[in-house]
Order: C-alpha cells, then structure tokens, then sequence
C-alpha cells in the first residue's frame, strides 16, 4: 500500500512539473503544455486543461518558451514570411512617421510586427491622444460584442424552421395553426438577429480603416 502511495506521489509531482511557460510579446504569460512546434506556429493545450482543445498561435507573437526540462527557446526576433510580406508591401517611405499603421484585413502592421486589434489598441492609446480614435476604438469594441453575441440567430432561426414544419403538419391534421405562426415568429426573429450580425461584421471593417486612418493623420 505504502508502495502504491509512494508511486502515485511521484507520477502526480512529475505531472505537476511537467508545465511549460509560454511568454508572449505583450507580456502574457501562460502555463501550458507544447504539443508540436511547426514551421511559423505551435500548438499546445492548456495546463489546467490538458483534455481541452489543441490551439495553434503563431510564433510572431511569441517571445519565449520555457519548457518543464528546463530549457529555453526565444522566438524575440522571430518574423514569418507572412509578417515580412506585409512590411513588404507597405515600407515606410522617406518622410513617412515609423509610427504608422498599416491595416491588412484584420491584422495591423506596425513596424515590421504584426498585430491583432487589441494588441494595437494599446500601442494606438500609448503613442496618440486622440478622442476621435478612442471614440472609434470603442464603437469598434461595442460592433465586436455585437457581432459575437448576434451568432445566436444560427439557432434561432433553426428551431423557428422546425417549428414551422411541426406547425404545418399540425394544420394538415386539424390543427390550430398556432405552431406555425409561434415559427414565423421565431424565423423572423433570427433572421433579423442575423442582419444585424451582418451590418455589425460591415461597421467593424468600416471602423479599422477608419482607425488606421485617424490614427496616421496623427503623426
């Protein structure tokens, strides 16, 4: 008994050590567990969830990785192919500020560097004090939780549809009718949450070229 104590001791201390560290660029850090290091990504799992899903993050936004062994791996220079063509396509050009912003569908290019919205959210309210951009950053925020929490019409509209066949074969045996107007009803009502995930998709593209443009006018 004490043998098997002793033996579960040391496979839950060996578990509990076997964490890696991954430190990113914006200074986050989190305990997880690598799975595989490709070519510009890695994928892991999350340490306090290690029967969750595998996600895959791109090395540009990594600055290191601390494994459980003890060894350390810098991606702090690291830039992908798809980085170096979009500083590529957009160089700054003589007289043009280094602070500029170039906007590349949903990714931001700042100096050589790629970045996502939040990311260069903060660099946006560091380097510039303007109200017309904080005001946009939060219109584009308030369009994301929008957009987010509009995917609930997929359902909606689903169960409206079902409801109407339910209510047309209700009124082919005699009934009321109630169940197919309750499913026009749900339909119309996911249809509409629907077009606004539509036009809250259409104002966030809108809102970043909007941003990137206030914000280089800036400098």
């Amino acid at each position: 008994m004490k043998k098997f104590i002793l033996l579960f001791l040391i496979i839950l201390s060996y578990q509990l050590s076997a964490q890696d560290t991954l430190l990113l660029r914006d200074n986050r850090t989190f305990l997880v567990i690598i799975k595989e290091i490709k070519i510009d990504n890695i994928q892991y799992t999350r340490f306090d969830f290690q029967d969750g899903p595998t996600y895959i993050l791109s090395k540009d936004s990594i600055n290191e990785i601390r494994f459980f062994s003890g060894l350390k791996e810098s991606f702090s220079t690291y830039k992908s192919k798809q980085t170096i063509d979009a500083y590529s396509k957009h160089p700054t050009k003589r007289g043009e500020s280094v602070e500029r912003i170039d906007l590349d569908g949903n990714r931001y290019h700042y100096k050589g560097e790629t970045y996502r919205y939040r990311e260069i959210s903060e660099i946006a309210f560091n380097k510039c004090d303007n109200k017309e951009l904080v005001q946009l950053m939060n219109q584009k925020k308030n369009n994301q939780v929008l957009y987010g929490v509009s995917f609930i019409g997929i359902p909606i509209t689903v169960v409206g549809a079902a409801t109407c066949v339910i209510g047309a074969f209700d009124m082919l045996l005699g009934g009321s009718g109630d169940f197919l107007k309750a499913g026009a009803l749900i339909t119309a009502g996911g249809v509409i949450t629907l077009s606004v995930n539509t036009y809250s998709h259409l104002r966030i593209k809108y809102l970043n070229k909007k941003i990137v443009k206030v914000y280089n006018e800036s400098f």
